[in-house]
């Protein structure tokens, strides 16, 4: 396996805990037309990470966002301000 293998840690049983836009979208059973109009107008309540030039997203804040009723991004980002969202279900929020 080399460094631009990008089912080699899906093939080693691996799940990676940060997704490209499609692999989020596809995640959540949407197509990436909805995923990023989600985005642009705030429905989408998780914020990405960037890494490089990279868009990545959170496979466990997507789903602790599903459990919660997917709520817009203000209200999302309420609830992590107020510590509501279970622990353990995202990582620490930093901006750079």
């Amino acid at each position: 396996m080399n460094g631009t293998d990008k089912k080699g840690i899906e093939s080693l049983g691996l799940i990676p805990a940060l997704l490209s836009t499609e692999a989020a979208a596809r995640f959540l059973g949407i197509g990436r037309t909805l995923f990023c109009s989600m985005v642009s107008d705030g429905r989408m309540g998780p914020l990405p990470v960037r890494l490089g030039n990279r868009t990545l997203w959170r496979r466990r804040e997507l789903s602790a966002w599903v459990d919660g009723g997917c709520p817009v991004r203000e209200r999302w980002l309420e609830l992590l301000t107020l510590g509501e969202v279970a622990p353990g279900a995202i990582g620490k929020i930093v901006d750079f």
